[in-house]
């Protein structure tokens, strides 16, 4: 699975928001946001996606963030609580 999310992506998630799909975006999210890949504004965002989909109810989405984010050092603690 590619590790960027594109415009593509984001199309995908806003015409069929499904497990599946929101699973894949929290996947590349968490990914490039414990990379350090993005830039101070992207990282706000990152954040703001990451803590909102914390409160996914589906176990596999909250799962894919827990996996991408599990042995980055930087995480704010509000996110890992």
């Amino acid at each position: 699975m590619r590790q960027t999310l594109t415009q593509t992506d984001v199309r995908r998630l806003l015409d069929e928001p499904s497990a599946a799909n929101r699973e894949e975006t929290a996947a590349k999210v968490a990914a490039a946001y414990s990379a350090e890949a993005l830039s101070e504004d992207e990282r706000h965002i990152a954040e703001d996606i990451i803590r909102v989909m914390t409160k996914d109810t589906e176990v596999m989405v909250r799962a894919a963030l827990a996996e991408n984010l599990k042995t980055y050092s930087g995480l704010s603690h509000d996110i890992a609580v």
